[in-house]
């Protein structure tokens, strides 16, 4: 996957690709201001078992970041 470039998107765009890699359960969250984890987002199991890499460079951000940093 080249997000090489990719520097806008959202984190439900990035929830939505994550959604077909990731077996199921919890995938994007915060930490709130009492230190509890918020998840905003989970997978639900359509997960693809193919093998995958990411390719990220320096003007990769927003949802980029965030499908690069969870997987």
């Amino acid at each position: 996957m080249d997000l090489r470039g990719n520097a806008v998107g959202r984190a439900e765009d990035a929830a939505k690709v994550l959604n077909h890699l990731l077996p199921a359960g919890n995938m994007i969250g915060t930490v709130d201001k009492n230190g509890e984890e918020v998840f905003l987002y989970q997978s639900d199991a359509t997960a693809l078992d193919l093998p995958l890499c990411i390719l990220v460079n320096s003007a990769a951000s927003g949802a980029s970041e965030l499908v690069a940093s969870v997987w």
